[in-house]
């Protein structure tokens, strides 16, 4: 695949956020693959930064890094408590700012994956304003249309 098909943009305010989305998105793989080695390792971590959300059609579908104190602090603390327990939720690093990376298999844990990356970002939407908060409306309406593309299509 030649370079530069998929550009990722860049939010202000240190926040980074994308969403590479394809109905069939065999074709994406290899490009998440290297925006993962490439760009995951080399972003700071931050309290309050959601760095991506991605999703293939390949299994296991990796669709989320969020820092886990903004997950546990967003309402979602049950459900997040489940998933992990149900072992398609595991962390990455260490510390309080340590990185989760949701791992799903078939569409009904992705949806599921995404309304909960849904609910953590909703409830930041109070904290924040300016740049950031359009950044955060933006993941939301891609993951909103994202999910219901998905449901259609199962």
């Amino acid at each position: 695949m030649s370079e530069g098909h998929h550009e990722v943009p860049r939010c202000p305010d240190s926040i980074a956020l994308w969403e590479v989305w394809s109905a069939a998105g065999r074709h994406l793989e290899e490009t998440l693959r290297q925006v993962l080695r490439v760009r995951f390792e080399k972003m700071p971590l931050s309290e309050y930064r959601i760095l991506s959300l991605l999703a293939t059609a390949s299994e296991p579908l990796s669709v989320g890094y969020v820092t886990e104190r903004l997950l546990l602090s967003a309402a979602v603390h049950d459900r997040v408590r489940r998933m992990m327990a149900s072992g398609f939720v595991q962390g990455v690093g260490g510390g309080r700012d340590r990185m989760l990376t949701i791992t799903v298999y078939g569409v009904d844990r992705l949806v599921e994956a995404r309304s909960v990356l849904a609910e953590a970002a909703e409830a930041h939407l109070a904290a924040v304003d300016g740049p950031a908060r359009r950044c955060l409306i933006a993941l939301l309406e891609q993951m909103s249309h994202a999910s219901t593309s998905l449901r259609t299509a199962s």
